[in-house]
């Protein structure tokens, strides 16, 4: 789903906001958008007045925010939806976790799973592996 702002400002003036509601089958009655129906939102800030905003995997029942501006997407297969999903949908190579490990290692730190171990520093997976910022916090 791609988002646009035809007045030719970047989303970051604007007061917008992505969100979808879910129904409880086809064909059931609409909700109406109110806060209270609204199953998932997000505040968009880009720069960009062109948006892709989310793919909708119908076989999985998912929605993928993506919220990043079309301007920023290079494009190597033609077709920038395409390019947008084979891109965003697709499985990562390596999580934030694996990028944060391969730094410890490289500095010749051991790696301790045992929290009843000695060790200097902890870090633990589920802290890191949604939210990059804060690797970016260990890495300095």
């Amino acid at each position: 789903m791609d988002v646009m702002n035809y007045k030719g400002r970047g989303f970051d003036t604007l007061d917008n906001w992505l969100g979808y509601t879910t129904l409880d089958k086809i064909g059931s009655p609409s909700k109406t958008w109110v806060p209270k129906n609204i199953d998932f939102s997000q505040k968009i800030s880009v720069k960009d007045d062109k948006i892709a905003a989310w793919i909708f995997d119908l076989n999985r029942r998912q929605a993928i925010l993506i919220g990043v501006g079309l301007s920023g997407i290079p494009i190597n297969y033609g077709n920038q939806n395409q390019a947008i999903i084979k891109f965003f949908a697709e499985p990562q190579k390596f999580t934030c976790y694996d990028v944060l490990m391969q730094w410890y290692k490289s500095r010749g730190a051991s790696i301790v799973n045992d929290k009843q171990e000695e060790h200097d520093e902890e870090v633990n997976q589920s802290d890191v592996i949604l939210d990059y910022t804060k690797i970016l916090e260990i890495l300095g």
